[in-house]
Parts: C-alpha cells; structure tokens; sequence
C-alpha cells in the first residue's frame, strides 16, 4: 500500500498589463539633420593614391634591415610596450 501525495498547483492568474501610451508622430522637417564627418579625420579603409609613398607597405623598413616583416612589427610592438612603461 503506497502513499499518494497530491500537488497543490495554483491555477494561472491573468497578468494585468499597463495600458500602452500612443504613439508619438513626429515630422520629418522637425528632426535634426545629421552632421556629417569632414573627410579629413578618415580612420578606416585604404590610404589613398596621394599617400601611399607614405605607408609603411611601401617603404618596407623590415627589409632595410634585413628581416621578415613579422619579425620587425614583433619588435616594433617591444619598443612600444617598453616606451609605455616610462612616465
């Protein structure tokens, strides 16, 4: 002979939701127009023509000094570190 429990569940209450406010229309002529970035602080993308004599690519550093390009930002990242060190 087993003992039978029984569970005692609540039966689901209705949840009371908040009435909505409505919607706020607004104008297209009343907004601010965005402000668009002045080329000259471009951060992103490829050098351009003017400037790629000055790109690191082009003057290849590594290769006056006869190592691999890995090797010589590898010691590069060194020398930064290091410089960061001193105050």
């Amino acid at each position: 002979m087993g003992l039978m429990h029984q569970i005692k569940t609540r039966a689901p209450t209705a949840a009371k939701s908040k009435p909505q406010p409505a919607p706020v229309i607004i104008e297209a002529e009343s907004l601010p127009k965005p402000i668009a970035k002045p080329l000259s602080k471009r951060k992103a993308g490829r050098p351009r023509i003017e400037d790629k004599d000055k790109t690191l690519e082009s003057q290849k550093p590594w290769q006056d000094l006869g190592m691999s390009k890995r090797t010589w930002f590898r010691r590069q990242k060194e020398l930064r570190e290091r410089g960061k060190g001193k105050t």
